[in-house]
């Protein structure tokens, strides 16, 4: 993620962040995962990614947050 963000390769650093949240989902760490895919989005909108890829993250988010796992 490091190296992605120093050469400025976005799309790779959105790709980065998207498998940590999914590491991060296997952990069990709600917030954390959360973070991780807002993270993901953000580089996403920002950058060169397809809107297949944005629609499939924003849903993910949507599902995530009405999940009561991830509720405060």
């Amino acid at each position: 993620m490091d190296i992605a963000r120093e050469i400025g390769d976005r799309n790779s650093e959105a790709i980065a962040w998207f498998n940590l949240g999914e590491a991060l989902e296997n952990l069990n760490r709600e917030l954390d995962t959360l973070g991780a895919y807002r993270n993901a989005r953000k580089l996403t909108f920002s950058g060169d990614g397809t809107q297949c890829r944005i629609t499939a993250l924003q849903q993910l988010l949507n599902e995530l947050l009405n999940d009561n796992r991830f509720k405060k």
